[in-house]
């Protein structure tokens, strides 16, 4: 017996994708789908992946602007792959072996006298469902405010949902996990879900010689994760699979919930004068619900210097076309523990 011959084979990868794009004076649009089909060389081993991506940009009059970017995925990895590289797997399996019984099915002890090496292709026979959906949108507002030439409102969104469900059994007769477990099952979720919004407000304004950037921010970011796990052994038959943890002889189970919030807020000023003498200026203010209720917030203030020396009237050196000298001082902090 060929036993890699067995757990392995050529594999084939599809990707088909489809994208429309147009627009008008006030509409501009990109909507993508693709499809991924792939089989991987392992018996068993394969996944199917669809996308969607819609892109909308909306002018709706002179001074309002809504923008639109989002991915749907849906993913299908559904069964398990062949035992070829590990040290019991079908590279180190003994040809003289039989891989099937009589009847066709799977020999799960293939070799008596080594019951240390069981089927490597098992696990192939396995029940098993592995399927995730993923959305993300950003979306945004800017309002040009017409009454006051130079300021500018934003309205940031960002959503993430991303979900995984995997359930697996397996058979008594036909795998090593289910014979030497009478019948193992096993069912997982996770999700996980993060937003922000973010305000920004600014204004730009030229005086002449003098132009001024002013820059006000206030967002919230929130990140939520959750998952929840059963499994159990020891089932009377396999007709119910998956849905007979009340009859198992031994069950375990475990659940976890995450949940991280931020709160943030800035203010910058960014001063030039004639294009020579530059200043920024920025005081940030950020929240973590991780850190004591002593010392929930924390305060960041930087400021920057600079001089456009090629700017000036007395710098004549056509060898060099831009020279500048920056000087910036400032505090920065990090959320690095767990909530």
């Amino acid at each position: 017996v060929n036993w890699v011959d067995l757990a392995l084979r050529d594999g084939v990868r599809n990707n088909h994708s489809l994208s429309f794009s147009g627009g008008t004076d006030n509409l501009n649009f990109f909507i993508s789908g693709s499809a991924l089909n792939a089989t991987g060389i392992s018996v068993g081993d394969k996944y199917d992946r669809y996308t969607l991506r819609p892109n909308i940009t909306v002018s709706v009059n002179d001074w309002i602007t809504l923008t639109s970017n989002s991915q749907l995925m849906y993913g299908i990895s559904d069964g398990l792959d062949s035992d070829y590289g590990s040290d019991r797997g079908a590279f180190y399996m003994n040809p003289l072996s039989t891989p099937y019984n009589e009847d066709g099915t799977i020999n799960v002890y293939p070799w008596p006298e080594g019951r240390f090496f069981t089927n490597p292709l098992g696990s192939t026979t396995a029940d098993n469902t592995d399927r995730r959906n993923q959305v993300v949108t950003n979306n945004s507002i800017r309002l040009d405010i017409p009454q006051i030439e130079g300021l500018e409102y934003t309205l940031q969104t960002s959503v993430m949902y991303r979900q995984l469900t995997e359930s697996t059994y397996y058979f008594r007769d036909s795998s090593r996990q289910g014979a030497e477990s009478n019948g193992r099952a096993s069912n997982s979720e996770s999700t996980e879900n993060d937003y922000s919004v973010d305000n920004i407000v600014k204004y730009n304004k030229d005086f002449g010689k003098h132009r001024v950037l002013l820059t006000g921010l206030f967002g919230y970011q929130s990140n939520k994760r959750t998952s929840i796990y059963v499994s159990g052994e020891g089932f009377p038959n396999d007709v119910l699979t998956n849905y007979q943890y009340s009859s198992a002889t031994l069950l375990q189970a475990s659940s976890n919930y995450t949940l991280a919030t931020q709160l943030s807020s800035m203010f910058r000023v960014n001063y030039n004068f004639d294009g020579k003498y530059l200043v920024t200026a920025t005081v940030r203010r950020d929240g973590y619900n991780g850190f004591g209720d002593d010392n929930k917030y924390g305060v960041f203030p930087s400021l920057a210097l600079g001089w456009n020396v090629s700017n000036e009237d007395f710098f004549d050196f056509e060898a060099i076309n831009s020279l500048k000298i920056r000087a910036s001082y400032g505090t920065a902090g990090n959320q690095a523990i767990g909530v």
